[in-house]
């Protein structure tokens, strides 16, 4: 026999939802033969029906089996599961062999769908924990998904980053439940507070970099903002000038720096009015060429 089982009991960090509690587990004694899968029996599934059972684990009548890819098929269910908000579901697995063939029996327990009970944010200064909390995905009375937990964790940073604080860093910890209710807190470390003060431009062949560091639009000591870099990076792209443009924090410098990544084009750009006199018969105007 084989089991595997999954279970939410707590644990720091970003997979202690899932991942902690989840535990694969196999019985003592010799390992039992290769052979082709006669036949599969599934019972106790009420989210997945047996069909897709079946194909998540990989055990289908006719199709192969090992206690490797055994192993591997029971990973797979519990992660559907996980995904599906069953967090306590176990699956246990029975296998006879007969004659090069084997019969496979699937034994569910899906258990109760895990909810969320209460999730809060605590640890933000200037970024109000509050207002965090509100955003959030994953509010009381919703169904848990790990997907969810890892896009309300990116959601969290890109706030922080949005008030100055790019190296902030989140954990979901102190997880516990009741009754199928899962509560936990996100821990927020903003990190420090950056503005920048200093400007690099690398790739520039033929801009100057004073220029493109005008053109891109961020100002000395400006309090840093994904979307204020994310703005200057568009605009240093529709000058049409360059191939590809980005832009990051430089690591390590004790002057906050931000760097502009160009790769130039063969074109540049022409701004500027052009008019003509019948009276000289000339041409006349003013350019900016960039």
């Amino acid at each position: 026999m084989t089991c595997a089982r999954m279970g939410t009991r707590g644990g720091p960090g970003l997979r202690a939802a899932w991942a902690a509690g989840m535990i694969a587990c196999f019985a003592a004694g010799p390992a039992l033969p290769a052979g082709r899968i006669a036949a599969v029996d599934v019972s106790g599934n009420r989210t997945m029906s047996s069909a897709e059972v079946r194909r998540v684990a990989g055990l289908d009548r006719g199709a192969g089996y090992d206690s490797a890819s055994a192993s591997a098929g029971l990973d797979a269910l519990l992660a559907r599961y996980r995904e599906l908000g069953r967090l306590f579901a176990e699956v246990r697995l029975q296998v006879e062999p007969d004659t090069g063939e084997v019969s496979v029996r699937l034994l569910v327990t899906e258990g109760p769908a895990a909810r969320i009970g209460h999730v809060d944010v605590v640890g933000g200064g200037s970024v109000a924990g509050a207002a965090l909390g509100a955003s959030l995905e994953l509010q009381p009375g919703r169904l848990f998904q790990p997907e969810a937990l890892e896009r309300d964790v990116r959601r969290i940073l890109g706030a922080c980053a949005e008030e100055g604080h790019p190296y902030a860093a989140v954990r979901p910890a102190e997880f516990s439940d009741s009754l199928g209710l899962l509560s936990f807190r996100y821990l927020l470390d903003e990190g420090v507070e950056v503005r920048l003060r200093k400007f690099e431009v690398v790739g520039n062949h033929q801009t100057p970099g004073e220029r493109v560091i005008r053109r891109a639009g961020i100002r000395p000591d400006a309090l840093y903002r994904l979307s204020a870099v994310e703005h200057a990076v568009w605009r240093l792209r529709r000058l049409g000038a360059f191939e590809q443009v980005d832009a990051g924090l430089v690591a390590g410098r004790a002057e906050p720096t931000l760097r502009y990544r160009l790769r130039e084009g063969g074109t540049s750009s022409i701004q500027g009015a052009l008019g003509y006199s019948g009276t000289t018969r000339t041409v006349s105007g003013l350019f900016d060429l960039d």
